[in-house]
């Protein structure tokens, strides 16, 4: 979880720090997730929600505008066509890196060193909804996930929850660990599965510490596509995943890591 924007470009979507929501506090946090007060930021939270229908829209408001932007850039990386990534094929700045165990892995350069993005696509002799169960159960995903080393996660609804995520530095060449504070949400549209994530400040959440650098995921998200092959039942698999792991960072990562990411769900 240690992928195309710059940091110098005004950000249409929603980061950590632009909107604030005050649910009831959350008890039960791991002692490893545990955090202390956050430093002082000069970046304006632009929205303080006290009842829960206000929560309610602006969660709607916020999941919708995240599957609309990871996928609008899986659609962009494919040109509208999830066969052509399977071909090694790419635009909108995305450059493939190779192909590892059938996955087509690629990069999107960045002007910032501590942005990085990455894209998989692969397909899998297993039926989708086998696959969707466990890609949706994002709260066991550090079992298969070789970059994650804990995920609590809060339902908001049936489609929707918050999520915390550490990261194990020793499978990104990271020297700290990395976290993020997330919302998640599902959706399925035009014959595909969707898991979309990207950061959110929420009070419920741990603040940073100095056990871990805070990062930043931008809409990033799973896609499931049914296909059929040789007859039987199979999956369309692409990962996209889209982070500012802040400083210190690191030159972009080999290629093994992406795959690793978009294949995991074979184990």
């Amino acid at each position: 979880m240690c992928g195309p924007q710059s940091v110098k470009s005004p950000r249409a979507w929603l980061s950590a720090h632009d909107v604030r929501l005050e649910p009831p506090p959350v008890s039960g946090f791991d002692p490893l997730m545990t955090s202390s007060p956050s430093p002082t930021t000069t970046r304006q939270r632009t929205a303080s929600f006290g009842s829960s229908s206000s929560i309610s829209s602006t969660y709607q408001d916020i999941t919708s505008s995240l599957l609309g932007r990871a996928l609008a850039e899986v659609r962009l990386a494919s040109s509208g066509d999830l066969s052509n990534l399977l071909l090694g094929k790419a635009t909108a700045g995305w450059r493939h890196q190779g192909e590892e165990r059938g996955v087509q892995a690629f990069y999107k350069p960045s002007t910032s060193p501590s942005v990085h993005s990455f894209l998989g696509a692969g397909e899998l002799d297993r039926p989708l909804l086998s696959l969707w169960k466990i890609i949706r159960q994002l709260s066991r995903s550090h079992m298969f996930h070789q970059s994650v080393r804990s995920v609590w996660t809060r339902p908001l609804d049936d489609s929707t929850q918050l999520a915390y995520i550490l990261t194990d530095p020793s499978s990104c060449h990271l020297s700290q660990p990395r976290d993020f504070c997330c919302i998640s949400t599902e959706s399925k549209q035009g014959g595909l599965c969707v898991l979309a994530l990207q950061s959110v400040f929420e009070e419920s959440l741990p603040r940073p510490s100095v056990d871990a650098v805070r990062g930043e995921m931008m809409p990033s998200c799973w896609v499931l596509q049914p296909i059929t092959r040789n007859g039987q039942e199979a999956t369309r698999v692409i990962y996209l995943l889209q982070v500012d792991l802040g400083t210190p960072s690191f030159p972009p990562l080999p290629v093994e890591h992406c795959c690793q990411e978009t294949c995991s769900c074979r184990r």
